[in-house]
């Protein structure tokens, strides 16, 4: 089974990023005076990149149901990594034509950032976005690691002491968060993990509760105001992640969607817009900054942000139809029956 509404909702959510980093450069990179941008670069739009992570705790869960954790772990590398080098490579690439160099980037630095290892604060990140997919893929090992040891009742275990231990960790720090960059020695109670560990809680309660839906839509409103009454980061995050969780329940408890529908299309290329969309957002701008194609207003912003939107589409759909080859030769056996795995003899493929 697949949740073809959560998919629709990450296309929504990578544009509300992309949305997000359009007012940010425009605003702060380029210094332009523009209303729009001042709205855009508000952290409403930014916070979505929270509900991605609710929607990877949910979807990582549900996989689990099935899938060992080796294959998981392998299937996983398999979505995250390549495209990630294909567009980490071309955004240096474009450094290296427009600027001459690499920028401050360490050889080691590098490595942690091509395998998305938890390096802590520096510069030199390609896309501006590995952030997200450092927790990302700590994220999948950590569960993977509970699949591992328990099957699903390891995974359930394992969501309920981890976010115990993130939410004490946040008590004994007074709630204040650890950076978004974090170490070692950092990520594992890092306040970041709770959208994830709230978006598996939420799997193992889809079904329940059905009544309350209409009451949870009621409060939806209040708890994305939330955010932006509380002064501390801790409370922040607790209300950010607690709107995430209350949409993907809502969603993933919903009418699924169309699988051929546009919305679920566009989700499948979400991961690719995600990728490369700071790149073409900054190449845009900055070449209209130096040639002035087009004069500076609040179009033009949406324009960059549209430019970025297609670009990433685009990308995003090379890049799954790509994965989708790939995962086949994980999944499904070679001819001659040799494969990664095997389908039971007389049973057809879900």
């Amino acid at each position: 089974m697949r949740y073809h509404g959560l998919q629709a909702l990450r296309f929504y959510a990578a544009v509300a990023v992309v949305l997000y980093h359009a007012g940010v450069f425009a605003r702060s990179l380029l210094h332009y005076d523009l209303p729009v941008a001042a709205v855009l670069s508000h952290p409403a739009f930014g916070s979505t990149v929270l509900l991605f992570f609710a929607i990877s705790g949910f979807v990582v869960t549900h996989s689990l149901q099935s899938t060992p954790a080796p294959r998981f772990w392998l299937l996983r590398a398999a979505r995250i990594y390549p495209a990630y080098w294909l567009a980490a490579g071309l955004a240096l690439a474009l450094r290296l034509w427009l600027l001459g160099d690499v920028g401050p980037a360490t050889a080691p630095a590098v490595l942690y950032d091509l395998l998305l290892l938890p390096g802590g604060p520096r510069d030199g990140y390609l896309l501006n976005v590995e952030w997200s997919l450092v927790y990302e893929v700590f994220f999948y090992a950590a569960f993977g690691l509970f699949a591992l040891a328990g099957g699903r009742r390891g995974v359930a275990v394992g969501t309920a002491v981890w976010l115990a231990a993130v939410a004490g960790a946040y008590l004994k720090n007074r709630w204040r968060d650890v950076p978004m960059l974090p170490d070692w020695g950092q990520i594992v109670l890092s306040g970041y993990n709770l959208p994830f560990l709230a978006g598996a809680a939420v799997y193992h309660v889809r079904d329940r509760a059905a009544a309350l839906r209409p009451w949870v839509l009621l409060a939806l409103p209040a708890l994305l105001l939330a955010p932006y009454l509380a002064a501390r980061p801790g409370a922040v995050m607790l209300a950010q992640t607690a709107a995430c969780a209350a949409v993907v329940w809502l969603v993933a408890g919903g009418p699924d969607w169309r699988p051929d529908g546009l919305a679920v299309r566009l989700g499948d290329a979400s991961y690719g817009l995600y990728l490369i969309h700071f790149p073409v957002l900054g190449l845009f701008l900055a070449l209209n900054h130096v040639y002035q194609w087009f004069p500076v207003c609040n179009a033009l912003v949406l324009f960059a942000a549209a430019v970025a939107v297609v670009a990433g589409v685009a990308y995003g759909t090379l890049e799954w139809s790509a994965y989708r080859r790939l995962r086949g030769r994980i999944v499904a056996p070679r001819r001659g029956g040799r494969g990664l795995t095997r389908r039971p003899p007389g049973r057809r493929a879900a």
